[in-house]
Formats: C-alpha cells, structure tokens, sequence
C-alpha cells in the first residue's frame, strides 16, 4: 500500500494523479447535471499559429488526429489522463525502483515523455470511433445549414481546417468542421455563410460576406463620375 502511494505521487504521476482526481468530479458533476457534457467548446482549441507555416499545419494535423471539433474536449482531456496515468504509474511502479537515486529526476522526465506520447496515440485511437457517435444530426445538418450565416471561431480558415460557430434558432450553438478557399482570408469573428456540405469529409464549405468587412461601405458609397453628356447633334440652318 505504500508503495502504491508513493508511486501515485512520484514524479511525474503525481501530475496525472491530480487531473485525473479532476476528471473524475467533472463526471461525478456531469451524472449529477452540474455541468454539461461539452462544458468548454473545442471550437476553442485554435492556437493561433500562421496556417502558411509547417507549425501551423502541424498543429491542425494533431487536433485532426485527437477528432477536436468532432468529440467534446472533455471526452478527449479524460482519454488523455487516464492513458497517461497508466503509463506513468507503471513506470513508476516498476521501473523507478530499480533506477539509481541521483537518476530519479532524469528518468521522471523520460516516463513524462513516455507518458505524454502514449496518451497522445492511444487517445486518437480510442476516441475515433466516437467521432461518429458525437456528430451532428446528418439530416439537420446537410438540409438546414447550406445558405444558414456562422461566425468563425478558428484564427483562419483554410482549404484543409477551420471551425465556425452556428447559432440554432433554441439559442444553442454548435462549432462546425469548415474549409474555405484560402484566397478568401477568412479570419476567427468574421461572418460567412455556409455553400454545401461535404458528407465524405464530415465538413461544410463556407465563404466570406462581403457586406461585412471593412471598406464595403466606403467602396460602395464611393462617388460614381457622371457620364460623359452626348455631343449635342449640330443645328441646322432653314434653307
């Protein structure tokens, strides 16, 4: 039993101890009705990095891989605890004690890594199949959003990731998958309206309003020249 307890707060177990602890009174909150399933919105996962540089598509191949946007981040926070709670606790339960004293420090550092990777792949795994389960209507999604106005919620929106927030008529909302042609320049608060929906790639296709970026007024308001009055036909003389 000692050991146990020493191991459950060794570095670095100690750390998913604790979010585990966290996620476990979340559920608890959630079968009570405190909280919401999707308490936070992973719409609001973005993290703000250029879509045109190798980090930035980087970033959205990782949160492609973990389903954010398709499975509630609580759901793939708790998959994430759990496996590397696991990982670090048996780490520290059976390799620790046979790693030199002065090494204890190093070898945390490695079963974090360790940990931390484990956790990364057996989360994606374990909460694809929930993608599927978690997503939108078919039917209220392919016959009602077409021609329906969202606000962006990613940083941009590009050809392959971005996410917007539609706004049901009940006062809900919910965060949508969604691409644009990249020469649109789409950029989070901004309001698009959605062109079709991709049933294959689970994502809706949506484009900017021009009413509502900045000079759309000033260019519309703009001064038209007059046209140029015709020549006046000469007059001719009674013979």
């Amino acid at each position: 039993m000692d050991s146990l307890l020493t191991s459950l707060f060794a570095f670095p177990t100690a750390i998913f101890s604790v979010a585990l602890g966290v996620a476990i009174l979340y559920w608890i909150l959630v079968i009570l009705g405190a909280f919401d399933l999707d308490l936070f919105h992973f719409g609001d996962h973005d993290t703000g990095t250029d879509h045109d540089s190798g980090a930035g598509h980087n970033s959205h191949a990782v949160l492609e891989f973990l389903r954010v946007g398709q499975v509630p981040v609580t759901i793939i926070a708790s998959f994430f605890v759990v496996f590397a709670w696991i990982v670090s606790l048996a780490a520290t339960t059976f390799v620790r004690p046979h790693v030199p004293g002065w090494s204890w420090w190093l070898f945390g550092l490695v079963a974090l890594a360790a940990a931390l990777f484990v956790a990364f792949v057996g989360t994606g795994l374990a909460v694809a199949p929930l993608a599927k389960v978690f997503s939108i209507k078919g039917v209220f999604v392919a016959d009602d959003l077409v021609g329906k106005m969202v606000e962006v919620t990613s940083s941009t929106v590009d050809a392959r990731f971005g996410t917007a927030r539609y706004d049901r008529p009940s006062g809900e909302d919910v965060i949508l998958n969604v691409i644009s042609d990249p020469v649109n320049q789409l950029k989070r608060g901004e309001q698009a309206v959605v062109m079709d929906y991709d049933r294959a790639a689970g994502v809706y296709r949506i484009a900017p309003l021009p009413h509502t970026r900045p000079g759309f007024i000033a260019e519309s308001d703009a001064v038209t020249p007059p046209a140029e009055s015709p020549p006046t036909p000469p007059i001719r003389s009674a013979q």
